[in-house]
C-alpha cells in the first residue's frame, strides 16, 4: 500500500496515518516500543527482562537489573514517507536496585506525529524477585496524555471527505488534551540457568482516553519463552489483542573484541493478523558492562512501503554496587 499524499489537512493526515501505525506499531497508548536492542529482536523480550527496556516488555524484568541503569532512546518511524510525516519516538528512564531484591523505576516517554499529535506516557515501574523460588514480578503504573495540536484546521468543523462545515469542531469543545491512568503487570520464571518464561499484561484496566466517545486502550497479553547463555539470547513471544494474534521472534549473538569490548548481532521476524509482518535487524557494542550502544532497523514486510524504514537508537549506562565499577569487578566481590 502506497501512502497518498493528504491535502494539508490534519484529519487526512491521521485518517491516513493512525491506520497505518495501528497496522505496525499496534494501537495508541500501545508503549510504541523503545530499546533498539529490543526492536531489533522484533520486541521479543518478555521473557528476557534484564535492561531498563523492559519497562515496554515485562515489568519484572526490572527485578533483574542488577544496581543502577539509565537509559535513553529514540526511534524514527517510517522514515521517507510520500506526505513528508515526521513521526517519531523518545524514551529516558532510569532504574535502581534497592534492598538487593526490588528494583524501582521511573520512565517518560512520547509519541509524536509533528505538528499534528503527541501522546505522552510518564511511569513508575516495581521489580521485585521472591525468596526461594527462581520468580520475579513487576507492576508498572501508567499516567498517560493525548494531546492533538491546536491548529486551523482542529478549529473547525470538517467532514470526511475534508469539507469544512464552519463553526468549532465539536471533538474538541472541551479541550485538545486527555489524561488517565493505567496499570502494567507481569511474571518472569527462570526454569533452569538457561530458560526462562515470561507473562505480562499491559493496560489491565483498559482505561478510557477519548476525548466526546469511549476510545479504550485495548488490553494485551503477551506470553514469551527465552533460551539464554552469556553469548547468545533466542526469543519467542506470543501477544494477544483485542482479537489480534502476533508472534514474534529475535536472536541475539555476542562476540567478544578484547578483554573489555563486544560486539551484538541481531536480527527478528513478526507475524500475526491484519497484515502484521516485519523484519529487523541491529547491532550493538557494550564496553565492560558500563555503557552500551544499539541500533535497529526495521522494516514491515506488507500493509506500507515505499519508504525508508524505521530506526532507532539507544545509549545505556550502568552502575555496578559502587559509580564507575565494572561489571567485571562486581561480579567477582
Amino acid at each position: 500500500m502506497k501512502i497518498i499524499k493528504p491535502k494539508k489537512n490534519v484529519w487526512f493526515a491521521l485518517l491516513i496515518l493512525l491506520p497505518v501505525l495501528a497496522t505496525n506499531l499496534h494501537s495508541i497508548f500501545d508503549d510504541a516500543p523503545a530499546g533498539a536492542r529490543n526492536i531489533a529482536m522484533s520486541n521479543a523480550s518478555t521473557a528476557i527482562g534484564d535492561d531498563i527496556y523492559c519497562a515496554f516488555y515485562n515489568p519484572a524484568g526490572f527485578a533483574k537489573i542488577k544496581s543502577h541503569e539509565f537509559g535513553i532512546d529514540y526511534g524514527r518511524p517510517f522514515i521517507g514517507l510520500d506526505d513528508n510525516s515526521v513521526i517519531a519516538n523518545s524514551f529516558v528512564g532510569y532504574a535502581r536496585k534497592i534492598k538487593n531484591k526490588t528494583t524501582l523505576s521511573l520512565g517518560w516517554s512520547k509519541f509524536n506525529l509533528s505538528g499534528y499529535f503527541t501522546e505522552n506516557v510518564l511511569a513508575f515501574g516495581c521489580g521485585r524477585e521472591l525468596n526461594h523460588i527462581p520468580l520475579s514480578v513487576g507492576t508498572k503504573i501508567k499516567l498517560l496524555n493525548r494531546v492533538y495540536n491546536k491548529t486551523a484546521y482542529t478549529e473547525n468543523a470538517v467532514n470526511l471527505s475534508g469539507d469544512t462545515l464552519g463553526g468549532t469542531d465539536p471533538v474538541f469543545s472541551n479541550g485538545y488534551s486527555r489524561s488517565c491512568f493505567s496499570m502494567d503487570i507481569g511474571l518472569l520464571y527462570d526454569i533452569t540457568e538457561h530458560n526462562s518464561i515470561g507473562l505480562a499484561v499491559d493496560n489491565l484496566n483498559q482505561p478510557n482516553i477519548g476525548f466526546r466517545s469511549t476510545d479504550a486502550v485495548f488490553r494485551a497479553v503477551k506470553a514469551g519463552y527465552a533460551y539464554k547463555t552469556e553469548s547468545i539470547i533466542i526469543d519467542v513471544d506470543f501477544i494477544f489483542k483485542n482479537g489480534d494474534r502476533l508472534i514474534n521472534s529475535g536472536f541475539e549473538k555476542w562476540v567478544g573484541l578484547n578483554e573489555n569490548s563486544k560486539i551484538a548481532m541481531r536480527c527478528g521476524f513478526g507475524i500475526g493478523s491484519r497484515e502484521y509482518e516485519n523484519a529487523s535487524l541491529g547491532v550493538g557494542y557494550k564496553y565492560d558492562g558500563l555503557f552500551q550502544i544499539d541500533y535497529s532497523f526495521k522494516y514491515p514486510l506488507k500493509g506500507v512501503s515505499d519508504f525508508y524504514g524505521s530506526h532507532n537508537v539507544s545509549f545505556t549506562m550502568r552502575y555496578w554496587k559502587g559509580t564507575g565499577k565494572s561489571e567485571k569487578k562486581a561480579r567477582t566481590e
